[in-house]
């Protein structure tokens, strides 16, 4: 798929079905793709947090 392509195929999801959640595996996997995306003089200003309790995602 060309970049265009890719671009002009993208959606925006405001509600997720948390009937679909993709396994534990697969989350930190996708987590450690993203840490590797390039940054301005490398500079990395973005933090992961994966919070995997109910009560704990609502403060």
């Amino acid at each position: 798929m060309k970049l265009y392509e890719l671009a002009k195929s993208r959606k925006t999801v405001r509600k997720f079905d948390k009937s679909r959640i993709p396994d534990l595996e697969n989350i930190k996997y996708a987590i450690d793709v993203a840490k590797e995306a390039p940054s301005g003089k490398n500079d990395q200003p973005w933090l992961y947090v994966l919070i995997q309790d109910e009560k704990q995602k609502m403060k």
